[in-house]
């Protein structure tokens, strides 16, 4: 008998994901994009400096604030330590991230990364002479 599990949906994120993503997006989306509130999304980009402020409003470049995510997953999964590379004020707002379904998210975001990384080291190795 195989175990049942339980899976998660967000909408309003399906929705966002559906279509192509954005460059820069504004907090409002941002908020439902990342699963996270206003202030902690605006210190997470301010951090990885992806917030351009304009005239009348700020925007936050999705492909930096990415980067900047991606980055620190990838060393801290891949056994190196963060530390020179991040302060350890840089993930504050990752304790904002407190309901089900955003941490369910997170959790599959980090896993499809590690594995796409890992694969590729894998294919890598493969090619290497005298493996």
């Amino acid at each position: 008998m195989t175990p049942k599990t339980e899976t998660f949906t967000v909408p309003e994120l399906e929705k966002i994901l559906a279509g192509k993503k954005k460059k820069y997006i504004r907090y409002e989306e941002g908020i439902t994009l990342y699963s996270m509130g206003k202030i902690p999304l605006r210190q997470l980009a301010q951090e990885a400096h992806a917030l351009i402020y304009l005239k009348h409003a700020a925007v936050i470049n999705t492909e930096i604030l990415d980067e900047y995510i991606e980055r620190y997953t990838l060393l801290e999964r891949c056994g190196f330590e963060p530390t020179g590379w991040f302060d350890k004020d840089d993930f504050q707002a990752i304790y904002n991230f407190s309901t089900p379904d955003a941490v369910f998210a997170l959790g599959t975001a980090v896993s499809d990364m590690s594995r796409e990384v890992l694969r590729n080291i894998e294919r890598m190795a493969g090619r290497a002479p005298g493996v």
